[in-house]
Protein backbone atom coordinates (compact mmCIF):
# COMPACT_ATOMS: atom_id res chain seq x y z
CA UNK A 1 0.00 0.00 0.00
CA UNK A 2 2.87 2.47 0.85
CA UNK A 3 4.57 1.69 -2.48
CA UNK A 4 1.43 3.01 -4.36
CA UNK A 5 1.25 5.92 -2.25
CA UNK A 6 4.65 6.95 -3.23
CA UNK A 7 4.10 6.13 -6.73
CA UNK A 8 0.73 8.24 -6.06
CA UNK A 9 2.87 11.02 -5.06
CA UNK A 10 5.62 11.04 -7.99
CA UNK A 11 2.96 11.01 -10.71
CA UNK A 12 1.11 13.94 -9.13
CA UNK A 13 4.32 15.52 -8.97
CA UNK A 14 5.89 14.89 -12.54
CA UNK A 15 2.32 16.08 -13.89
CA UNK A 16 2.94 19.41 -11.61
CA UNK A 17 6.58 19.96 -12.71
CA UNK A 18 5.40 19.17 -16.24
CA UNK A 19 2.80 21.87 -16.12
CA UNK A 20 4.94 24.64 -14.67
CA UNK A 21 8.07 23.89 -16.51
CA UNK A 22 7.80 27.46 -18.94
CA UNK A 23 7.50 27.14 -22.77
CA UNK A 24 11.28 27.33 -24.37
CA UNK A 25 11.93 31.04 -24.74
CA UNK A 26 15.29 32.33 -24.44
CA UNK A 27 16.94 35.40 -24.38
CA UNK A 28 19.96 36.17 -26.07
CA UNK A 29 21.88 39.34 -26.76
CA UNK A 30 22.76 38.54 -30.64
CA UNK A 31 20.92 36.83 -33.08
CA UNK A 32 21.07 32.96 -32.99
CA UNK A 33 23.21 31.03 -35.73
CA UNK A 34 20.43 29.60 -37.22
CA UNK A 35 19.12 33.37 -38.45
CA UNK A 36 22.62 34.57 -39.45
CA UNK A 37 22.29 33.52 -43.23
CA UNK A 38 18.40 35.54 -43.04
CA UNK A 39 20.43 39.10 -42.70
CA UNK A 40 17.25 40.33 -39.97
CA UNK A 41 17.73 44.18 -39.45
CA UNK A 42 16.70 45.52 -35.65
CA UNK A 43 16.68 48.55 -34.04
CA UNK A 44 17.97 49.40 -30.97
CA UNK A 45 16.68 52.22 -28.92
CA UNK A 46 16.04 54.11 -25.72
CA UNK A 47 16.75 50.09 -24.51
CA UNK A 48 14.43 48.25 -26.67
CA UNK A 49 15.03 46.02 -29.58
CA UNK A 50 12.44 45.54 -32.15
CA UNK A 51 13.09 43.79 -35.85
CA UNK A 52 12.50 45.51 -38.87
CA UNK A 53 10.06 43.11 -41.19
CA UNK A 54 11.24 42.63 -44.88
CA UNK A 55 8.48 43.53 -47.78
CA UNK A 56 5.00 42.36 -47.11
CA UNK A 57 6.66 39.90 -44.00
CA UNK A 58 6.47 39.87 -40.36
CA UNK A 59 8.64 41.14 -37.22
CA UNK A 60 9.00 38.22 -36.28
CA UNK A 61 11.32 35.72 -38.50
CA UNK A 62 10.43 32.07 -38.33
CA UNK A 63 12.62 28.74 -39.56
CA UNK A 64 12.40 25.36 -39.07
CA UNK A 65 14.11 22.57 -39.23
CA UNK A 66 14.03 18.48 -38.41
CA UNK A 67 14.37 19.28 -35.15
CA UNK A 68 11.63 22.41 -34.30
CA UNK A 69 10.06 25.44 -35.57
CA UNK A 70 11.80 28.76 -34.22
CA UNK A 71 10.44 32.23 -33.70
CA UNK A 72 12.73 35.52 -33.47
CA UNK A 73 11.12 38.48 -31.34
CA UNK A 74 13.22 41.91 -30.41
CA UNK A 75 12.63 41.30 -26.29
CA UNK A 76 11.19 44.77 -24.91
CA UNK A 77 7.65 42.90 -25.07
CA UNK A 78 8.43 39.61 -23.21
CA UNK A 79 6.80 36.19 -24.51
CA UNK A 80 5.67 34.60 -22.09
CA UNK A 81 5.36 31.58 -23.56
CA UNK A 82 3.15 29.47 -26.06
CA UNK A 83 0.63 27.03 -26.43
CA UNK A 84 -0.72 24.59 -29.10
CA UNK A 85 -4.79 25.21 -29.92
CA UNK A 86 -5.92 22.12 -31.46
CA UNK A 87 -9.65 23.06 -32.08
CA UNK A 88 -7.98 26.31 -34.00
CA UNK A 89 -5.08 24.49 -35.42
CA UNK A 90 -2.80 27.62 -34.53
CA UNK A 91 0.39 27.99 -32.76
CA UNK A 92 -0.21 30.76 -29.78
CA UNK A 93 2.36 32.88 -28.48
CA UNK A 94 1.91 35.27 -25.54
CA UNK A 95 3.07 38.31 -25.29
CA UNK A 96 3.52 40.79 -22.66
CA UNK A 97 3.11 44.17 -24.04
CA UNK A 98 2.44 46.12 -21.25
CA UNK A 99 5.26 45.75 -19.21
CA UNK A 100 8.03 46.24 -21.79
CA UNK A 101 11.52 45.08 -20.52
CA UNK A 102 14.10 48.41 -21.12
CA UNK A 103 17.87 46.52 -21.78
CA UNK A 104 21.25 47.90 -21.64
CA UNK A 105 22.05 46.62 -25.23
CA UNK A 106 20.46 44.61 -28.11
CA UNK A 107 18.81 41.70 -26.92
CA UNK A 108 16.34 38.99 -28.37
CA UNK A 109 13.89 36.32 -28.02
CA UNK A 110 13.75 32.80 -29.31
CA UNK A 111 10.87 30.56 -29.03
CA UNK A 112 11.44 27.27 -29.89
CA UNK A 113 8.70 25.01 -30.79
CA UNK A 114 9.59 20.66 -31.36
CA UNK A 115 8.05 19.65 -34.06
CA UNK A 116 6.26 16.71 -32.71
CA UNK A 117 4.11 19.78 -30.81
CA UNK A 118 3.43 21.66 -33.93
CA UNK A 119 3.54 19.28 -37.38
CA UNK A 120 -0.19 18.15 -36.09
CA UNK A 121 -1.81 21.46 -36.86
CA UNK A 122 -0.25 22.10 -40.13
CA UNK A 123 -2.37 22.09 -43.56
CA UNK A 124 -1.33 22.72 -46.89
CA UNK A 125 2.19 22.70 -46.08
CA UNK A 126 1.07 26.16 -43.61
CA UNK A 127 1.50 26.95 -39.89
CA UNK A 128 -1.01 29.24 -38.24
CA UNK A 129 0.37 31.55 -35.98
CA UNK A 130 -0.87 33.71 -33.71
CA UNK A 131 0.80 36.13 -31.42
CA UNK A 132 -1.33 37.23 -28.68
CA UNK A 133 -0.78 40.06 -26.88
CA UNK A 134 -1.95 39.52 -22.66
CA UNK A 135 -3.61 42.10 -21.04
CA UNK A 136 -5.46 43.67 -24.15
CA UNK A 137 -8.96 41.99 -24.85
CA UNK A 138 -7.32 38.89 -26.69
CA UNK A 139 -6.05 41.45 -30.06
CA UNK A 140 -3.60 39.77 -31.85
CA UNK A 141 -1.68 39.35 -34.61
CA UNK A 142 -1.99 36.90 -37.34
CA UNK A 143 0.91 35.28 -39.07
CA UNK A 144 1.10 32.20 -41.75
CA UNK A 145 4.74 30.31 -42.23
CA UNK A 146 5.04 28.40 -45.20
CA UNK A 147 7.34 25.44 -44.57
CA UNK A 148 7.53 24.58 -48.11
CA UNK A 149 9.03 28.23 -48.92
CA UNK A 150 9.93 29.51 -45.92
CA UNK A 151 8.10 32.62 -45.89
CA UNK A 152 6.22 34.31 -43.05
CA UNK A 153 3.66 36.72 -43.82
CA UNK A 154 0.95 38.56 -41.69
CA UNK A 155 -2.60 37.57 -42.31
CA UNK A 156 -4.33 39.76 -40.19
CA UNK A 157 -3.72 42.20 -36.98
CA UNK A 158 -7.14 42.37 -34.69
CA UNK A 159 -7.93 45.85 -33.29
CA UNK A 160 -10.78 44.50 -31.34
CA UNK A 161 -11.06 41.75 -28.60
CA UNK A 162 -13.03 38.87 -29.94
Amino acid sequence: MRKYIILSVLALASFVFYLIIPNEVKLTNEIPELFRDQNIKYVYKDGFTSIESKDGGASYPIIHNTKALYLLSGASDVIKGYYINQAKKELVIEQNIMSPETRDRAYFQLVTVPTDKYLPIVEDQKLKIRIKYLYLNDQSTYLEYDLQNKITRVVATSLVGK
